[in-house]
């Protein structure tokens, strides 16, 4: 099911970029210089965060993306635990949180950032940490996260609202902290994976 969303999302989107030359004569043409984009979902999983693009040139702009996860904190604790719940365990069995930052550039061609068709990259950095409440006193994980994505997308101002349709590819990876027999703490291999999303950004350009 999650597949068959991604296809349909990526076929709204391919068409939106097929259409983006028709629409672009349209759209509000006075100048921007930063964007704030706001998640007002997320925190129904309990997912807080937000991100500020700002134009460094006309070709280019700067993405900041710092972002909050902690489950005990989600408007619909049982959906966030259907979502990002740890396996095996129930919700007031262990406490959860991740704090991480996204910083990255948006290339845009056409000369004219933070609006047309744009390619990025972004570096990612954050700190998983999982508490197991079944033991006492409660055995705790953290996790070192990294990653890097790309983005292939076209944005369109109207006035002071942007929208964004792309597609991104990214790879992730960790290393677990643990301690050994002799109390040192030391870095283990936690996991790698390559994911892809697509979606549409909405945002406020100022």
């Amino acid at each position: 099911m999650r597949n068959l969303t991604r296809l349909v999302v990526l076929a709204v989107f391919a068409v939106a970029l097929a259409a983006a030359p028709a629409v672009a004569e349209e759209h509000d043409s006075a100048p921007h210089a930063s964007l704030v984009q706001v998640y007002p979902l997320g925190p129904l999983v309990g997912v807080y965060t937000a991100s500020f693009e700002t134009v460094l040139a006309d070709q280019l702009t700067l993405v900041l993306l710092p972002a909050y996860h902690n489950p005990q904190f989600a408007l619909l604790r049982t959906l966030a635990d259907d979502i990002y719940g740890v396996k095996g365990l129930e919700h007031d069995e262990y406490d959860a949180w991740r704090l991480s930052l996204d910083v990255g550039l948006n290339y845009f061609p056409g000369g004219s950032a933070p609006r047309g068709i744009f390619l990025g990259g972004a570096l990612a950095v954050g700190f998983l940490t999982v508490r197991d409440e079944r033991e006492s006193p409660a055995a705790t994980d953290s996790t070192v996260i990294a990653g890097v994505s790309l983005h292939l997308g076209h944005r369109w101002i109207w006035g002071s609202v942007s929208i964004a349709p792309r597609a991104s590819l990214g790879y992730v990876f960790g290393f677990e902290q643990f301690d050994d027999l002799i109390g040192e703490q030391k870095l283990q291999d936690y996991g790698r994976g390559i994911d892809w999303d697509v979606g549409v950004e909405l945002a406020i350009a100022f």
